[in-house]
């Protein structure tokens, strides 16, 4: 694949970042309404790409809202219907009072039942250095196994909770009530290892290791072993792509085929960003 321009779409410049995974747009105003044919670039460039990147988008909380929506109704956090409100967007915010959170690699509520399809994100402040966000692909991750392993995944599921840091941190600011709601409603979502993509059935590895509790069907040290094994296949940077923010960008990734994770260097410098995702469906198996 090439890293020069891959496809040129009426408008929409799509540049590869890596060959397995990341791409940057140019063309694309996400303050406004985008047409049909700009819709329909950015799918095939998320589809195609997992994750993509548009720099200087001066958007409002509205108008990043609004953008998202044009590629599926946005999602309630879990955290937000427990308390019965329903916000469009939320905002991570690190400052030397509350440093960054530090979470592992990660899918956006993998522990639900119907977790997002995309995931949406943009820099409102960032600090002058550190902060990056890396996203690794499941495709890779996937095609990197031996056929062998691939035929043993292929039909493993895999129970995810949520993590004990999270609740932690919904217990601090919303109290143990909520807390406690949040783990009786998602006490044990069971989904693929290997997820089939909703809209193109293509494979990928589909491992959370923040939520990822055990595998199903098969005993503690086999289930351990393994997911050791393919959480070290997340580490290989020829599965990733890691963003240096500036204000004003925004990233679009597919959920349903990637993992994230948000790096903790910059503490104590302060970090605002805000996100969202799009409402998705039940996850099935690659066969």
């Amino acid at each position: 694949m090439s890293t020069t321009f891959l496809a040129q779409q009426p408008s929409v410049a799509v540049e590869a970042l890596t060959p397995a995974i990341g791409a940057l747009l140019r063309g694309i105003d996400a303050a406004s309404p985008l047409s049909e044919q700009q819709r329909a670039a950015v799918r095939r460039a998320v589809h195609h790409h997992q994750v993509v990147f548009l720099r200087d988008q001066q958007l409002t909380s509205e108008q990043f809202a609004a953008f998202a929506r044009q590629f599926g109704p946005l999602g309630a956090h879990p955290v937000d219907q427990a308390l019965g409100r329903q916000r469009p967007t939320s905002i991570i915010e690190d400052t030397p009072e509350r440093p960054p959170a530090g979470f592992d690699w990660h899918t956006d509520l993998s522990w639900t039942e119907e977790p997002p399809n995309w995931g949406f994100l943009r820099a409102i402040e960032v600090p002058a250095c550190g902060g990056d966000t890396l996203w690794a692909s499941g495709r890779a991750m996937w095609r990197a196994l031996s056929a062998t392993m691939r035929q043993w995944c292929q039909v493993q599921r895999l129970a995810h909770l949520p993590d004990p840091e999270l609740l932690a941190s919904i217990s601090r600011r919303h109290g143990e009530a909520v807390a406690r709601r949040i783990l009786e409603h998602h006490h044990r979502t069971v989904h693929p290892l290997v997820r089939a993509h909703p809209a193109t059935g293509e494979p990928a590895l589909w491992i959370c290791p923040l939520s990822a509790t055990r595998l199903v069907g098969v005993d503690r040290a086999t289930s351990d072993s393994t997911l050791a094994m393919l959480r070290q296949r997340i580490d290989d940077p020829e599965v990733q792509v890691r963003w240096r923010w500036r204000p004003g960008d925004v990233a679009v990734w597919d959920e349903t085929s990637t993992v994230h994770r948000a790096l903790t260097d910059h503490a104590p410098a302060s970090r605002r960003m805000e996100r969202c995702t799009t409402a998705g469906s039940r996850p099935r198996p690659a066969v």
